[in-house]
């Protein structure tokens, strides 16, 4: 028998070696007859295509039929999520948190967290609910019937950590640079709106809630507009482009997946790339993760492991924009047929966690909402609201 040669996507992470050993003690077992052995072949993440002598045989994971004259046999993982999970999951999963989000690039690390077990390997059990509006999300953390949001705006938490004080903290963030956004303002692409100046008196659309309405009154400020000179139409998260095709509004305010999907079917131009960077500040803080005061007081350990989770997936993103990029078709409305081309182009936040994100800014962006009349009250020290203040 020839040399027996095993190779692998070296550069990838799963759980293959325990198989490559046991595949070579068989083979070594095998050496010197003609006896043919049923293996299976596993590996972490699944998918895998496995190739003997160079032959595409099954995907992982599968059995298959091995003898003493193979020579080679390899694993390849080009067409799957590389993700390296942690195996042994902690015991600790009595309670089941509830969380709420929006099917939104934004969400992403909580899709992450979801999709990769992130949650159950610090002891938490998750129950995903997908909301219509952002409002409802806070709302929900508030009442107690959410225990906390992977993402919301600043834009609605300023606003709401006035109302109720102390009921929720920051935890991981993300923030919009010139490189990392995910926001455009588009129009059909026979419309003759081409310039921010063309969106006064038009009425311009914006997914439901108090988030992109505060956004977009924002970005106009920045642009020099009146907030007053445009009407402000809403509308569900998954119902935006046809909006806009039908004509309930003739601008499009909206973020990432929705923005590529628009422009990827030929339906829509983008007027303006990037307003919140270019008309309020860069860099531009953007979100951060919400737990309920009342999680972090009555379960200190579900809340960490919550927290973690979702540090883990922010490191994931990180490190791997473009293997995580692949798991928003799970979450979010983009059409199977052009997935691939809408996320070849998709942008994404920088993402943060907690004690890394510019606080400096977040404060910035506080003072800004306040001194243009989006906030009724200023917020003095936005230290306040994050999970590592202490009094």
């Amino acid at each position: 028998m020839g040399v027996l040669k095993v190779s692998t996507s070296t550069e990838k992470f799963f759980n293959g070696n325990l198989f490559v050993l046991f595949l070579i003690i068989v083979l070594v077992a095998l050496h010197g007859c003609d006896r043919k052995q049923k293996i299976t072949v596993d590996t972490n993440p699944e998918g895998a295509n496995v190739y003997v002598d160079n032959k595409l045989v099954a995907k992982t994971p599968a059995e298959i039929e091995i003898s003493a004259t193979i020579k080679n046999l390899s694993l390849d993982f080009a067409d799957v999520v590389h993700i390296t999970k942690p195996l042994v999951p902690k015991k600790r999963m009595s309670r089941t948190f509830t969380v709420a989000y929006l099917p939104l690039t934004a969400n992403l690390p909580l899709f992450v967290a979801l999709d990769q077990g992130y949650f159950e390997v610090n002891g938490v059990k998750v129950n995903a609910i997908e909301a219509t509006s952002p409002n409802d999300i806070i709302t929900g953390i508030v009442s107690g019937e959410l225990d906390f949001a992977a993402v919301l705006a600043y834009s609605l938490l300023f606003p709401a950590a006035n109302r109720f004080p102390g009921e929720f903290k920051f935890f991981s963030s993300s923030e919009e640079n010139s490189k990392h956004f995910t926001a455009s303002i588009i129009a059909r692409k026979d419309s003759p709106i081409n310039s921010p100046e063309d969106l006064r008196g038009k009425k311009i659309g914006v997914y439901t809630g108090l988030v992109q309405i505060n956004f977009l009154k924002a970005m106009l400020i920045g642009m020099g507009i009146d907030p007053s000179e445009v009407e402000i139409i809403q509308i569900s998260p998954r119902l935006q482009i046809q909006g806009l095709v039908s004509g309930e509004y003739d601008a499009l305010s909206s973020t990432e997946p929705t923005v590529n999907i628009a422009k990827l079917r030929g339906i829509a131009k983008v007027v303006v790339e990037n307003p919140r960077v270019k008309y309020i500040m860069n860099p531009f803080p953007s979100t951060a993760a919400t737990v309920s005061t009342k999680l972090l007081k009555e379960d200190p350990e579900g809340a960490a492991g919550v927290i973690r989770a979702l540090e883990l997936a922010v490191d994931f993103i990180n490190t791997h924009p473009e293997e995580a990029k692949k798991i928003l078709p799970k979450y979010t409305p983009i059409p199977k047929e052009i997935a691939n081309e809408v996320l070849a182009d998709l942008k994404l936040f920088k993402y943060s966690k907690i004690g890394e994100e510019n606080r400096l800014n977040v404060q910035r962006f506080a003072d800004f909402f306040f001194e243009n009349g989006l906030l009724e009250k200023r917020i003095g020290d936005v230290n306040r609201l994050f999970g590592d203040y202490e009094e």
